[in-house]
């Protein structure tokens, strides 16, 4: 009786194989799918996708064709168990692909964000300006943060000595508001805690937003000399819980000719540009 039973189930199986496309017999299939995906651009997902689906289909269609010529008894345990395989096999791939298109998104944006600035009668006015020129928008959780270092404002009389001292500080504009925040450690990253949620997106091809982030230093001689870092907490509009940051240092300085900013490495924390 279980012989029988068998017997049907393959009989069905067998039936179902001559029943599909013969298209799925030829090997040349597999060659055009493989040109499908190659040639579609890794930015063409939903075709690349579909390409390596219908090569799993492909690939379990002509293994059951084999194996119901055989005479394995464990031939329906082996043909599950391959196609099983195959699928989970499609959907990592699938996975990698998807994977791989949002973080060339993140990149695309982490490449086009540009800092600039304008400059006021104290460089404690300057107002920073950080620009989408991207073609992925940035969404509300988003946050432009100014860390000093140091800032030397200048001696009261004008004798250009530094007397008032600022370090390690982190400053930001939250809810219409000028915050402080210490920082433990030598930013970036930044750490204020919990990042605010600005009031609109930023969207795509030059939108930006701009922040006078430095102006709770505006010393009342003027300053001598300041090293800051301007960072930039982001995520996308459509990757709203991977978090993104950009840093920018600067450096200014005052001499005889009014005050300079000199761009300086992020990543050397171990020198301080204003002694």
């Amino acid at each position: 009786m279980e012989q029988r039973r068998v017997g049907r189930i393959e009989r069905t199986a067998a039936d179902l194989v001559r029943r599909a496309p013969k298209v799925f017999l030829y090997a040349p299939v597999a060659l055009v799918l493989g040109v499908l995906i190659v040639f579609s651009g890794h930015g063409e997902l939903y075709l690349r996708s579909w390409g390596a689906l219908l090569i799993g289909l492909w690939l379990a269609f002509d293994l059951w064709a084999w194996l119901l010529k055989q005479e394995y008894s464990w031939k329906f345990v082996i043909g599950w168990a391959a196609t099983s395989v195959i699928l989970i096999g499609v959907m990592g791939i699938m996975w990698w692909w998807m994977d791989g298109k949002l973080a060339d998104q993140r990149s695309d944006v982490f490449q086009h964000l540009e800092f600039s600035y304008t400059g006021g009668v104290d460089p404690m006015d300057t107002i920073f300006t950080v620009t989408n020129n991207s073609g992925y928008e940035i969404s509300r959780k988003h946050e432009l943060m100014c860390y000093t270092r140091t800032a030397i404002g200048g001696a009261p009389g004008g004798s250009g000595r530094g007397s008032i001292r600022v370090n390690n500080m982190t400053t930001f504009w939250r809810n219409g508001d000028l915050e402080l925040a210490p920082a433990v450690e030598i930013a970036p990253p930044f750490s204020v805690g919990p990042h605010g949620v600005a009031r609109s997106t930023i969207g795509i091809g030059g939108d930006a937003q701009s922040e006078p982030c430095l102006i709770f230093w505006h010393f009342i001689e003027g300053t001598v000399c300041a090293d800051v870092t301007i960072g930039f907490w982001y995520t996308l509009e459509n990757q709203p819980d991977v978090d993104q940051e950009k840093d920018v240092r600067y450096f200014v300085q005052r001499d005889k000719n009014g005050y300079h900013w000199i761009r300086e490495s992020v990543g050397d924390k171990g020198t301080s540009y204003c002694g």
